[in-house]
């Protein structure tokens, strides 16, 4: 995939070992507020949340050392 500068920004890394690390079995209080000013508060499971996430790295972490494997993420505009 190309990324072009004008499409993401503010990009960032972990290594696997250091996704591997964290507590997934956090979970957190999220609120926020619709655009009609409707409050929307919840818990949020860090395990759900990331689970697609986590199979890719656990599936890359089985082929190589996980301190190795540098994921680069980048956020869109």
């Amino acid at each position: 995939m190309q990324i072009r500068n004008s499409e993401y920004h503010t990009t960032t890394w972990f290594t696997a070992e250091e996704l591997l690390a964290f507590n997934w079995n956090q979970v957190f209080h999220y609120e926020d507020e619709t655009m009609n000013g409707e409050k929307i508060m919840e818990f949020v499971d860090y395990a759900e949340c990331g689970k697609t996430f986590m199979e890719v790295v656990n599936r890359l972490y089985s082929r190589k050392n996980p301190s190795d494997i540098r994921l680069i993420i980048a956020f869109d505009n």
